[in-house]
């Protein structure tokens, strides 16, 4: 008799973990053809049977985020940040909604707080520098930047950045030469800073 109820909780365990995973996967696989909102849905149903569940809970943020409902991916990203708080994506994540918030000083404690859990991740090292050009801290933007560059040079954004940066700082040259790279690098935007200070 022991056995059979054994066996029984196993079978049901298996059950409710295996229907679980196919709504994650679900998710994932909505997630990926840009179903967001099905995706949504498929994560939520997922979430009801294991709340905690942080992979799940951020796929869950980056379909909100997709769907410009900021306020529900912040909701997430930062649930998921109480029970790992270094989930680095979710990190930033959370950094980025505030940075196009116009949120920069919340955007720029939440990376500080990362640099001390990955020093050398050039994401949140030129999503400071960008957060930080914002602020105006033109030397702070450059050096993340310069780390940023450092340890991934293609990333055009961050030459655009430092670039102007630099021309925020009073030195033309450094910076035009970075917006100029950036504009070789694909960044549309970049060729109307060259037009406007590299003359």
């Amino acid at each position: 008799m022991l056995n059979v109820r054994l066996y029984l909780a196993v079978m049901v365990t298996i059950f409710l973990f295996s229907c679980g995973g196919d709504l994650s996967e679900q998710g994932d696989k909505l997630y990926k053809s840009g179903k967001y909102q099905e995706a949504i849905k498929s994560y939520s149903e997922y979430l009801e049977t294991y709340p905690s569940n942080e992979i799940v809970l951020y796929n869950r943020g980056r379909s909100y985020e997709e769907l410009g409902m900021t306020e529900e991916a912040i909701a997430d990203y930062q649930q998921v940040l109480k029970i790992d708080d270094r989930h680095m994506n979710s990190r930033l994540g959370l950094a980025s909604l505030f940075y196009k918030n116009g949120d920069y000083s919340s955007a720029e404690i939440i990376l500080t707080e990362s640099m001390k859990i990955s020093p050398e991740n050039p994401n949140v090292l030129a999503l400071r520098g960008k957060v930080n050009f914002q602020m105006s801290n033109f030397k702070q933007a450059i050096d993340d930047l310069s780390k940023a560059l450092r340890i991934k040079p293609d990333m055009s954004d961050a030459y655009y950045f430092r670039g102007l940066a630099n021309i925020g700082a009073n030195k033309k040259s450094s910076g035009c030469s970075d917006l100029k790279k950036a504009v070789s690098m694909g960044v549309e935007v970049a060729q109307n800073s060259v037009d406007k200070y590299c003359k």
